[in-house]
């Protein structure tokens, strides 16, 4: 009888859902990683349709950008002048869909009740493809995003005002798209060349101002020296045309920078969503900028078939 009533518990116990350690290398940026967090959580809707069921997730995400510091827990990262504070760092950025202390005992006490996600998943949507621009990927990762990507207050409050009050092309622009380094796009452009594109566009289409996502000062200064029309968060990090944005994760491009870096990148990502339309490349960001747009663009222009 008490066999059976312990088999009848387990049957009734209500399942909790934890993702961790997303981990996809080094040299991955923010974007790449939140596109991988993506992939878990369809992992955990395939298998146990937590989506559709309303089920919460706890983001336990210990590894960004804590990757090769040695502790697990982010003990040697800093951010914005102070030490970590957080024992998750998806905290830092995002409100969790599940509170981190109480996850935290949970899965101490009740280990068996946690159905975990480790990052080894490696379907399908991180793959960077055109395929999953569609509406038949985008629906479901734009949900995701919507239910579990909820950023945190002081960051929406540092977001471009201006933006929806005008018809704003928003550019997401890397060094890469410029010099080419991907095997299946044109060779080598100018910055001159990339400008000239870009305002063959915004005049076609009528755009009242532009705003533009770039990690290359050099980009950046092109742009803001020949038009007014230039929407920008001015202060994100900025770093010469020699370095990718992922190796500035180890450069002292600011004081204190990773964690900034990520809030910066993210300030961007939430920005171009806003926009009208958008342009821009494959990548992690453009991906992530799509989803928390979630289908309102009107139009979006990839670069390399510009």
């Amino acid at each position: 009888m008490i066999i059976l009533l312990d088999v009848l518990k387990s049957f009734k116990m209500e399942m909790n859902y934890r993702i961790w350690d997303i981990f996809i290398g080094r040299r991955s940026g923010f974007s790449a990683h939140l596109v991988r967090l993506l992939g878990e959580i369809h992992k955990l809707e395939l298998e146990h349709q937590v989506y559709t069921k309303g089920h919460p997730i706890w983001i336990d995400w210990v590894d960004w950008p804590d990757i090769g510091d040695g502790n697990p827990r982010g003990a040697l990262n800093y951010h914005e002048g102070s030490k970590m504070p957080f024992k998750n760092s998806w905290d830092y950025y995002f409100d969790n869909p599940v509170d981190t202390n109480w996850a935290l005992h949970s899965t101490e006490e009740n280990p068996e009740s946690w159905i975990s996600s480790n990052g080894e998943y490696n379907g399908n949507p991180p793959s960077q493809d055109k395929a999953f621009f569609t509406e038949q990927w985008l629906a479901p990762l734009c949900n995701y995003t919507r239910t579990y990507f909820k950023p945190k207050q002081e960051i929406v409050n540092l977001l471009n005002k201006d933006i929806t009050k005008y018809k704003t092309l928003g550019i997401h622009c890397r060094r890469s798209d410029l010099v080419r380094e991907h095997s299946n796009i044109a060779p080598y452009i100018t910055n001159e060349e990339y400008f000239n594109k870009v305002m063959k566009i915004y005049t076609q289409y009528n755009f009242e101002k532009i705003y533009l996502a770039t990690e290359e000062i050099e980009i950046y200064n092109f742009f803001m020296q020949r038009i007014p029309e230039i929407l920008s968060q001015y202060d994100c990090y900025r770093i010469p045309g020699n370095y990718s944005s992922v190796d500035a994760l180890s450069l002292d491009v600011r004081p204190l920078h990773k964690y900034l870096m990520g809030k910066e990148i993210l300030i961007d990502i939430l920005n171009l969503s806003k926009c009208d339309s958008l342009l821009c490349s494959i990548s992690g960001v453009s991906n992530v900028v799509t989803y928390f747009n979630n289908m309102k663009y009107k139009n979006v222009f990839y670069f390399d078939e510009l």
